[in-house]
């Protein structure tokens, strides 16, 4: 596949986007740069604030960044880090 569409309607109009996709081996790479990015150790607050990483529980890469990380994020980092702490 070459290309898609990403369509935004709202009540006025609905207006066709088109997309141009990434080969799969750039995407992947991409990816993983990305990841890469977000499980390094000194990450802005925004991506550990304990109130700012529910949006782990929701992303598509979640399964891939807790691979490269070695275990869970997000939220899921936060509770094993605080049973860890309790234990």
């Amino acid at each position: 596949m070459n290309s898609a569409e990403n369509v935004y309607q709202d009540i006025a109009e609905q207006v066709r986007i088109p997309i141009n996709m990434l080969p799969i081996p750039k995407a992947r790479s991409l990816l993983e740069f990305r990841v890469a990015l977000h499980t390094q150790d000194d990450l802005p607050g925004i991506l550990t604030d304990p109130q700012e990483i529910w949006e782990c529980e929701w992303c598509p890469s979640r399964a891939k960044c807790e691979e490269l990380h070695g275990g869970p994020v997000g939220k899921a980092a936060l509770e094993k880090e605080e049973a860890a702490k309790t234990a």
